[in-house]
């Protein structure tokens, strides 16, 4: 199967929230060939992730309270991506 296609259409993923991209696409994961499997990491205290620029899509889901801070960021390569929502 396909994952963008046959389990839930790409723009209907692209609007969800994390609780409901684990509930109805992440078990699929498992079921079909993917050019790369999803990665799981656990994060502990004191750790982070660096997440790079350029498109890796990935959700987050806390396991206990936390403090989170993001930094979005583009270069003059990808503006118009991020401006146009591709």
């Amino acid at each position: 199967r396909d994952l963008m296609g046959s389990i839930v259409p790409l723009d209907e993923m692209m609007q969800m929230n994390a609780k409901q991209w684990f509930e109805k696409v992440y078990p699929f994961t498992k079921e079909v060939k993917l050019p790369m499997q999803p990665l799981e990491v656990i994060v502990e205290a004191g750790d982070m992730i660096y997440v790079p620029p350029g498109g890796w899509f990935h959700v987050v889901l806390t396991l206990e309270r936390c403090v989170g801070i993001t930094y979005n960021m583009f270069t003059r390569y990808d503006y118009q991506q991020i401006l146009d929502g591709t």
